[in-house]
């Protein structure tokens, strides 16, 4: 007995050391080392949930940072919903669709966050120079922005963080939007949970928005995210639905991106589109690869997204679209 437990500890240690190294890179070992040779931690499975609780630790650390970075550096809506900081951000962006002529679009965002309240309020304008809002699916700069068609026009309000953690990020925002000249007001409840199940991580984002004019407007998203090797690797579906439009609208998206250098970063995406009314189908389905870097400053960057979409109003026939926006940041510029 004594010989299969001493096997057993020390296959479990030999395991704990793998992982170590496999997903920790550069873990902190000393302090599993300095608690190993600690005489007073003389039981084996206690010494075996401090090693796994340890390594567990840090990768989470270390994916949950890697995430932050790529989020922020290429403007995710993920990074832009929850940031609690000061900052203005100008896009200019341009696309060309088929050689059917090019759209420009600018886009500004302003965010001040109000020290006094200990940073939990914060006001909000963002606007850009359409007119109106067109959705659609080919022309629009494909990097899962869902929330673009909330901010065209106009729009102006205070977020209050009622509590933004790692683990749990719950907000209220209200305000108005002007598009079309017409004033309207809009309030909504924004909450995030994340759970680590190494090496996946599990994020759900529930975000409900009721508007004066349109009514109730929920979305729902499940992200499934880890590292692979030394890539970044996330699965999205997203579930929306309108008041005044009829059946359920959906998104499956796929993307894999990577750090480049400081400077630089890419993403491969692809995403899927699907409609239940007035039939279940697929509405479009486009891959898209993103390059994004920081020149002469850091606040500055530009980005460049070549993309082939396969839409069903075109008969699915191959469209070839690219994208380029200039994005200034003025305030925090992110990890």
């Amino acid at each position: 007995m004594k010989i299969a437990r001493s096997l057993g500890c020390r296959a479990r240690a030999v395991l704990a050391i793998l992982l170590l190294l496999v997903f920790a890179g550069n873990a902190p070992a000393e302090n599993a080392t300095s608690r190993r040779t600690d005489p007073a931690l003389t039981d084996p499975e206690e010494e075996w949930e401090i090693m796994v609780d340890t390594v567990h630790g840090d990768i989470s650390r270390r994916f949950l940072s890697t995430a932050e970075w790529l989020d922020s550096f290429f403007d995710d809506e993920r990074f832009k919903s929850e940031e609690n900081r000061s900052r203005m951000r100008l896009y200019f962006k341009n696309s060309l669709i088929d050689a059917e002529g090019a759209d420009i679009d600018v886009h500004a965002r302003l965010r001040i966050v109000l020290p006094e309240l200990e940073e939990r309020l914060s006001f909000e304008v963002s606007g850009d120079t359409r007119d109106k809002f067109e959705e659609d699916p080919i022309r629009s700069p494909v990097d899962r922005e869902t929330y673009d068609r909330d901010e065209n026009g106009l729009t102006a309000g205070l977020r209050y963080l009622v509590r933004g953690t790692d683990r749990l990020n719950l907000q209220l925002s209200s305000g108005l939007r002007i598009r079309d000249y017409v004033p309207v007001f809009y309030l909504e409840p924004r909450h995030r949970f994340t759970r680590n199940f190494v090496p996946w991580t599990l994020r759900l984002t529930q975000r409900v928005r009721w508007y004066s004019d349109d009514g109730w407007e929920p979305r729902s998203r499940i992200d499934l995210e880890r590292m692979i090797f030394q890539a970044f690797f996330r699965s999205t579906a997203e579930v929306k639905w309108y008041e005044r439009k009829t059946g359920i609208f959906y998104n499956i998206d796929f993307a894999v991106s990577r750090p480049l250098n400081l400077q630089s970063a890419v993403e491969l995406q692809w995403n899927n589109r699907f409609e239940t009314r007035p039939r279940h189908r697929l509405d479009t389905t486009y891959f898209q690869l993103r390059y994004r870097q920081r020149i002469w400053r850091e606040w500055l960057s530009f980005e460049i997204a070549p993309q082939l979409a396969f839409p069903e109003d075109r008969d699915f026939h191959p469209t070839l679209g690219i994208f380029f926006s200039l994005n200034a940041v003025f305030g925090y510029t992110g990890p």
